[in-house]
């Protein structure tokens, strides 16, 4: 379900993820546009969001992207990514 929003973040995240290499597909771009979503006044549309896609289909490369958009587009503070291993969360850090 995807909440109402008046205006989206999510190209700006896409391309900003794409100058750093990181090309997204449709359905990325889409899950980014959704999750990037703000109301009216400012504040995201969605409080959370989900996304459920088998292992090893491109989630990492969302989260990536959002990641990228925290840092530099949205100046966030803190940004914390875990995984199921270490190592995982590891790869994405150094990635970003």
């Amino acid at each position: 379900m995807r909440p109402p929003a008046t205006t989206s973040a999510g190209a700006e995240a896409a391309e900003l993820a794409a100058s750093a290499g990181l090309i997204l597909d449709d359905w990325q771009r889409f899950v980014l546009d959704v999750a990037l979503g703000e109301r009216a006044d400012g504040q995201w549309s969605a409080f959370e969001v989900g996304l459920i896609v088998a292992r090893q289909n491109g989630k990492g490369a969302v989260l990536e992207a959002r990641e990228l958009a925290g840092l530099f587009l949205f100046d966030e503070r803190l940004i914390l990514h875990s995984a199921h291993e270490f190592k995982t969360a590891a790869e994405a850090f150094l990635r970003i």
